[in-house]
């Protein structure tokens, strides 16, 4: 018999009929959409040290908000695309970002048809896993992820990965270098993170925002 994973299980009992893809902003109400980029770019050289500390900043500053306690229980839920070969390994970069690291305790599964819901090829593996904030290398992990664009920065890292509180019900995603999403299943908190940082909304989706939190 398969074995359900637990993880995948306590996001649908928590964020009901949430679809774990990108752009998350879009696929649940209670959520924000914050803006990286001191002032938008395009392109961005790859050497623009300057610009990516801001996004850095902006990354950290609010991923500090949603796990602010070193003791705090988190889901590390990975995706990739299947290709062939292309399985998310025990020792992949993000898992070796996490100390004491027991890749027994990691839960995998597939998904199918979440960005072509007509493509029978449309599969991402993914893998989840528990562990705690004291034991986790985030400034590695935000970097790499703001780097999904730029390989040739490092640390690179080209999965999507979303980073769950369980205790608080928040799922935190970095799309890119340009922006995250924040989900949350109480509205008041939400309102508190909006009241916060309301100089980093995306001002594209800010009318959108007020009006779901109010």
């Amino acid at each position: 018999m398969k074995k359900t994973n637990s993880h995948i299980k306590y996001i649908n009992e928590n964020f009901p009929e949430l679809v774990i893809r990108k752009p998350l902003f879009y696929n649940w109400d209670i959520s924000l959409r914050f803006d990286l980029q001191k002032e938008f770019k395009n392109p961005v050289a790859p050497t623009d040290d300057e610009y990516f500390e801001e996004v850095y900043l902006r990354a950290e500053t609010l991923f500090e908000f949603c796990f602010e306690s070193s003791d705090t229980e988190i889901i590390i839920c990975v995706q990739q695309y299947q290709l062939e070969g292309n399985e998310i390994e025990d020792e992949n970069y993000i898992f070796n970002q996490i100390k004491d690291f027991d890749k027994t305790l990691i839960e995998r599964d597939q998904v199918k048809k979440i960005y072509e819901p007509d493509d029978e090829d449309d599969i991402w593996n993914r893998a989840t896993y528990q562990t705690q904030l004291k034991k986790m290398n985030t400034k590695n992990l935000i970097r790499g992820i703001c780097h999904t664009d730029f390989p040739d920065r490092k640390p690179y890292i080209e999965e999507e990965i979303y980073f769950i509180n369980k205790s608080k019900n928040i799922i935190f995603h970095i799309y890119d270098d340009r922006g995250l999403d924040i989900l949350m299943t109480n509205k008041s908190k939400l309102k508190i993170l909006l009241e916060k940082h309301n100089d980093l909304i995306l001002e594209y989706d800010r009318e959108l925002i007020l009006n779901r939190v109010n």
